[in-house]
């Protein structure tokens, strides 16, 4: 009987959720940054840590939601594929998913609208999902496909894929000792 090699090790999976976490909580201090000055200029800078604190733990409990949503997406990848590859490709599939969230997130943060033919357009159409999604579901295939294609053409690929995702987990263990540290001062604050 043929051993079929375990789709990760403890460390993949550990690796799996630091490379979840990153971009969460890279958004999330990016968005803290952002508000603090308005946030101390309202209240008080304490107060601006406060929201910041709340901003980390947050971002600690999404983190693990998409963790547990890429790790159960992994059990689709091809049991043959080296869990090097499996792994390459599930924090490909991270990347990619967040930029798109980030992407439309900071659309509507930078306060963007479609232009006024194109919503017509789309208002006349009586079917403007079929069109909005027609338009970017191929962009998201594409993004998606293209790199989980390349990773599984290119050993070299995988392994510059691995090598960056050893730097990631750097930083990423860095945000949990913030979230640690957030969740101290959230308890502070709510004990004072």
């Amino acid at each position: 009987m043929d051993s079929i090699k375990p789709y990760f090790n403890k460390g993949d999976i550990i690796k799996l959720f630091l490379v979840c976490a990153f971009p969460i909580h890279v958004w999330s201090i990016f968005m803290f940054l952002r508000d603090f000055d308005w946030i101390s200029e309202r209240t008080n800078a304490w107060d601006a840590v406060g929201v910041g604190s709340y901003a980390l733990t947050l971002a600690l409990f999404e983190s693990l939601f998409v963790f547990l949503i890429i790790f159960g997406l992994s059990f689709l990848v091809h049991k043959t594929w080296p869990p090097e590859t499996r792994l390459a490709i599930m924090s490909i599939l991270v990347f990619v998913a967040s930029m798109w969230a980030a992407i439309t997130q900071a659309f509507f943060l930078l306060g963007g609208v479609l232009p006024v033919s194109v919503f017509n357009f789309l208002v006349e159409s009586g079917h403007p999902f079929r069109y909005l999604y027609g338009t970017i579901g191929p962009l998201v295939v594409i993004s998606i496909a293209g790199p989980v294609i390349l990773l599984l053409r290119s050993e070299k690929l995988v392994q510059g894929t691995l090598a960056l995702i050893d730097r990631i987990i750097l930083l990423s263990g860095l945000y949990l000792f913030f979230d640690a540290a957030g969740i101290v001062i959230l308890i502070i604050r709510n004990v004072s």
